[in-house]
């Protein structure tokens, strides 16, 4: 990897920590401040004990429910002007959020690159998300923990806004770069890190407004509305 994946400038460093050889070989981008990785995209990666080993609250669905209920409770507080009540979950793994939105009275549908198993007519499995994959769409578009997955992440911004109504809600929630190493923003199946700056103009140039943000130690989370 020569060229950052964020922002695509070869001015690249090394972290300022060592990363052991199991997570790969990560480098700095002096440009935007974003962390890529030197391997590639794997898709062989992404199976049901990847989901299992990964998520933080194991096989217990009440605990993942719990996990996302404030994403899913983010979208309620700027329910004005929405054309619908209909979600997408960009990446929706265990279905931990399609299971809150749908108890909060939304239509629900679901997207992800390996078929999990509970996967029913309301999933769309595919290789690549892309908006033309739906027949509709969206009020409200979670993509929690995805785009730090994908070699272009700008790509998958573009296809969000396209996926979302006009005046939609948007949200993105990823790990942003740290100090120290850190083994759940490091790893193999992540291939970049995007610095909250950097991704605030990504957002921005793929016609996603910010209307509120969240930081803390590991992550970043961004509410938007898909421009007109």
């Amino acid at each position: 990897m020569t060229t950052c994946r964020a922002c695509y400038s070869a001015d690249l460093g090394p972290l300022p920590f060592d990363v052991p050889p199991s997570a790969g070989v990560w480098r700095r981008c002096r440009a935007c401040g974003s962390d890529t990785a030197e391997h590639g995209y794997n898709g062989s990666i992404y199976t049901t004990d990847y989901m299992r080993t990964h998520a933080a609250a194991g096989d217990d669905p009440a605990k993942l429910r719990e996990e996302v209920r404030s994403n899913c409770e983010w979208f309620g507080h700027h329910l004005a002007d929405i054309p619908n009540r209909d979600f997408l979950d960009v990446g929706c793994a265990d279905g931990a959020a399609l299971t809150v939105m749908q108890s909060m009275g939304w239509a629900v549908h679901g997207f992800d690159v390996f078929t999990p198993p509970y996967a029913g007519p309301h999933v769309t499995v595919g290789a690549v998300f892309s908006r033309w994959l739906f027949p509709l769409r969206y009020a409200a578009v979670l993509c929690r923990e995805v785009v730090e997955h994908v070699e272009s992440p700008d790509r998958l911004l573009h296809e969000i806004h396209g996926v979302a109504c006009p005046g939609g809600l948007v949200q993105v929630q990823t790990p942003r770069p740290q100090a120290t190493f850190h083994p759940d923003v490091y790893q193999l199946a992540h291939l970049v890190i995007l610095s909250p700056p950097h991704l605030r103009r990504m957002l921005s140039g793929a016609m996603l407004d910010v209307i509120d943000a969240r930081e803390w130690a590991t992550g970043q989370a961004f509410l938007c509305r898909a421009r007109r």
